[in-house]
């Protein structure tokens, strides 16, 4: 019955080059692979990932989604989807000239944090066919309205399904929906009124706001400046202050109900709260073409510092040409430019990557959680609890295994994680920054 459909998978990748070309030898490429297969045998594919390590995959080979949870009244909340359909198979039958994609997003509201009881509060979903004449990288985004009240914490399981692909991923977060404005009782979004997902935004950019469910004639709205500091090496027996300290502190009143803007003038972190005592959410303002790009040589050299030595840091900072500065690191480690170029792809992609993930007050490859995943890479497993996430590289009782463990630090935002420093790191540290050194990429399985 399927014989005469043909799908296409369509699928975009580029290395993101900076508008002054990162290295002679690096070009920006395009790959678009265009499979027609005739027929139906795909195999199922489950992912049995931890969902905060599928979240930390950089290249993920299934589909790439974004969720936000927006709660807006005393009984509703809402879940914003952002679909990378890059990702998704779309199918064209044989008479069609369009293609479809044929997915559903489906989620379940635990009545608890625990993941033994099998309570639920609300189930639903919502099946998406995305219906083009012709394939370009977008966004395929929408809502789901849930039912969701006041209460304590709960937890949220989505699972997005590509019928076509048959593939499917699995995602958590934990709903907080109380008596206070959280994180969750704000959504941020752009001039064209685009949810802002990572709350990641470029310089000069207008950022439009909501807060539906507390009636505020005002948010007041705190600047801290970045501090400049690298996070200490793990095996550092001192840790620096995560204490930040604001630069300007301003209001600024509702357009109109619940409804708030500001054009940010400075690159940083911005808190935006209700009040002394309401915990406050962060925006974090970077300069260039976004937090997810490198925009100059001299941030490459910054992003580099990991595994440079003190004196090779110095003296590339110190040469009048960066990017050959820059370019003869690489080379010399390497030993020859096609090594180089892939060191460079994937050194420079995880920087990229944890400023997606891991932005916060400081740019994602500046905290503790972006040093760690730039010189070892993506987890092997990650857990979470309470306060803990905890990182594993490699298989327990070989001799590559080794744990990492952050702890939530509630200064200001939910997303500040502190590296667990001990000196027994120090031997694994060097390992693995040596391994770099070497001309070699360091990843676990």
């Amino acid at each position: 019955m399927m014989a005469d459909c043909k799908y296409l998978f369509f699928s975009i990748k580029k290395w993101r080059a900076m508008p002054s070309s990162r290295l002679d030898f690096i070009n920006r490429y395009i790959v678009v692979l265009i499979p027609l297969l005739l027929t139906t045998s795909c195999s199922h594919q489950r992912h049995s990932l931890n969902p905060y390590e599928y979240s930390y995959k950089a290249e993920n080979p299934a589909l790439k989604v974004e969720y936000k949870i927006y709660h807006i009244n005393a009984h509703t909340s809402r879940l914003y989807y952002s679909i990378d359909n890059t990702q998704v198979l779309y199918q064209r039958m044989a008479s069609a000239s369009t293609y479809k994609s044929s997915l559903r997003i489906s989620y379940r509201i635990h009545s608890n944090l625990s993941a033994e009881r099998k309570s639920y509060l609300d189930t639903g979903s919502v099946y998406i066919a995305d219906s083009r004449k012709e394939l370009k990288a977008e966004k395929i985004e929408g809502y789901l309205n849930v039912t969701l009240t006041k209460g304590p914490a709960k937890r949220l399981e989505i699972t997005l399904r590509d019928y076509n692909k048959k593939k499917e991923v699995h995602e958590q977060m934990m709903l907080q929906k109380d008596s206070l404005p959280h994180e969750q009782d704000y959504l941020f979004k752009r001039a064209d009124s685009s949810v802002i997902f990572k709350r990641n935004v470029t310089l000069g950019s207008p950022i439009y706001m909501e807060c539906s469910r507390f009636k505020l004639p005002k948010l007041i709205i705190s600047y801290l400046p970045s501090s400049g500091q690298f996070p200490l090496p793990p095996f550092s027996e001192t840790s620096l202050s995560t204490k930040k300290i604001k630069d300007s502190v301003f209001t600024i009143n509702a357009i109109h109900e619940n409804q708030y803007q500001f054009t940010p003038q400075q690159a940083g972190a911005y808190l935006i709260g209700s009040g002394k005592n309401k915990l406050p959410v962060s925006i974090h303002v970077s300069k260039g073409a976004g937090i997810d790009k490198i925009y100059s040589h001299q941030q490459m050299i910054y992003s580099t510092r990991y595994i440079l030595k003190q004196e090779e840091y110095e003296q590339i900072l110190g040469e009048g040409d960066l990017k050959m500065a820059i370019d003869n690191f690489w080379k010399q480690v390497a030993g020859d430019e096609g090594r180089a170029a892939l060191l460079i792809k994937h050194y420079y992609s995880r920087v990229e990557q944890c400023n997606l993930l891991f932005t916060n007050l400081e740019e994602g490859w500046k905290t503790d959680r972006g040093m760690i995943y730039i010189v070892f890479g993506v987890p092997t497993k990650v857990y979470r609890s309470g306060k803990n996430e905890t990182w594993v590289f490699g298989k327990e009782g070989t001799p590559d295994y080794i744990v990492f463990n952050f702890i939530k630090q509630g200064l200001h935002t939910t997303e500040e994680y502190v590296l667990q420093r001990n000196t027994s790191l120090k031997e694994s540290w060097f390992k693995a920054v040596n391994t770099w050194r070497e001309g070699k990429v360091l990843s676990y399985p």
